[in-house]
């Protein structure tokens, strides 16, 4: 079963959340004794996705055996949604631990789970990188409306080196004359503040994906700096519905936390994964109505209405201080 959609949030009973969070548990504590790190994780999935609350005794919380899980959470969409909170947990402390992943995929294989991360899990535990690296990048190619999966990726990514168009980069540069409180003088200023350069010049980033990429950056309002890439690739992920899991959660997390290179054109670093931003990040994304990767996205229908109309109509929920990316730059356009 092709992971084809980070799956929605589905409303779970305080039971069933406490199971999800045992099974959570059981996966960080499986090369150990909980770390600090884990319980933010785990706290942060309660409070913004689960709705548990706060407070949780996680040390004295169980860990639910398949069976349990099974019984609980008896439809397929159910046990897809669980087990995506569930593999997370594998990776918060940065490292590809075996134990780890060998317990998330023993609740994968016994609740019926085979999404394609799943098998990128089993592949990374064998140590295949190379593997998951090309599936990673395969999957993320094809959450990108307009990309060939039969063409080079690279040559897609970064098309304006060998067939410059002029007239859209300056089609772009014209936005710096729209007023300041529009969308469209948001993207330029996110482009001109961060020193990208515009699609259609060569360097610039294809428009089939810089401008549906950044424009999740301007209308979430998280940065540019490392942990910004992850949190906007996971806002991106469940606002996009889209290869959620393989295409986008786990290629930033074994990026930007793992230190581990799935593409040259994004580099790589390590420790930018915080739980509690992480799940308010993916919180985010579910309750946005809109999906500037999707078809209906009209990127320049938008330039010239006021951003803060676009968060309103579209749902984006505000970015508190608390849960803005760490780093500078910060957000272009925060929430007045």
């Amino acid at each position: 079963m092709s992971d084809t959609a980070l799956v929605s949030f589905l409303p779970v009973s305080k039971t069933q959340a406490n199971l999800t969070l045992g099974a959570m548990k059981a996966v960080a504590t499986a090369g150990g004794q909980l770390r600090p790190a884990d319980r933010e994780a785990l706290e942060g999935a309660a409070r913004h996705v689960l709705y548990a609350g706060s407070g949780l005794d996680f040390a004295n919380l169980e860990s639910p055996t398949s069976q349990a899980l099974a019984q609980a959470f008896p439809t397929a969409d159910y046990r897809r949604y669980i087990l995506q909170l569930i593999a997370v947990m594998a990776f918060v402390d940065g490292t590809v631990d075996e134990k780890k992943l060998a317990v998330a995929l023993g609740y994968a294989a016994d609740l019926g789970v085979s999404d394609d991360y799943v098998r990128d899990l089993a592949e990374t535990a064998k140590g295949h990188i190379d593997w998951v690296r090309a599936d990673m990048s395969r999957n993320n190619a094809e959450s990108i409306r307009g990309m060939d999966l039969g063409k080079d990726f690279a040559g897609q990514f970064l098309p304006y080196d060998t067939n410059p168009d002029p007239a859209l980069a300056a089609r772009f540069r014209a936005l710096a004359a729209l007023p300041y409180q529009t969308f469209g003088r948001a993207f330029y200023q996110h482009y001109t503040q961060s020193g990208y350069i515009f699609p259609g010049d060569p360097g610039g980033l294809s428009i089939l994906f810089g401008v549906p990429h950044d424009s999740a950056h301007v209308v979430s309002a998280y940065s540019t700096t490392v942990q910004g890439e992850l949190l906007v690739s996971t806002f991106t992920a469940a606002m996009h519905h889209s290869e959620g899991m393989s295409g986008h959660i786990l290629p930033v997390i074994f990026s930007w936390h793992m230190g581990i290179v799935l593409n040259p054109l994004a580099g790589s670093a390590k420790g930018a994964f915080d739980g509690e931003k992480f799940w308010r990040a993916w919180e985010r994304g579910r309750m946005a109505t809109l999906d500037t990767f999707g078809p209906d996205w009209d990127f320049w229908g938008l330039v010239e209405t006021p951003l803060d109309q676009i968060r309103s109509t579209y749902q984006i929920a505000e970015l508190d201080a608390a849960h803005a990316a760490d780093g500078m730059p910060g957000p272009v356009r925060p929430w007045t």
